[in-house]
């Protein structure tokens, strides 16, 4: 275990008590750089990317159809289905309907 253990604690007042550097665990490091791991931060960028392309592209072909505001009202009104799911404690309601502006 890489915590702040009793181990860890330990060497950590031997080195002071000696006036030595204290060595860090190897977990405790940052072994790369931000640049090696691109992947990742591509991935996560690409959602977000990908969530606002989706919802301004339905957003805008309910406009164009003229059909925004009754899907609103069918989606967020007072008895419509994303209010009744939040009302329901539905638990993946609360992270999506900022989409539909509840």
């Amino acid at each position: 275990m890489h915590g702040l253990n009793a181990r860890v604690i330990e060497s950590i007042i031997q080195s002071v008590d000696n006036e030595e550097e204290f060595v860090p665990p190897a977990a405790w490091s940052w072994v790369s750089d931000l640049v090696h791991m691109i992947d990742m931060i591509m991935h996560l960028l690409g959602l977000g990317v990908a969530k606002a392309v989706n919802r301004d592209l339905i957003q805008t072909w309910l406009t164009q159809h003229k059909v925004l505001s009754s899907f609103n009202q069918v989606t967020t009104g007072s008895e419509g289905i994303m209010t009744v799911m939040v009302q329901g404690n539905v638990h993946w309601v609360g992270r999506q309907s900022r989409w539909v502006g509840l």
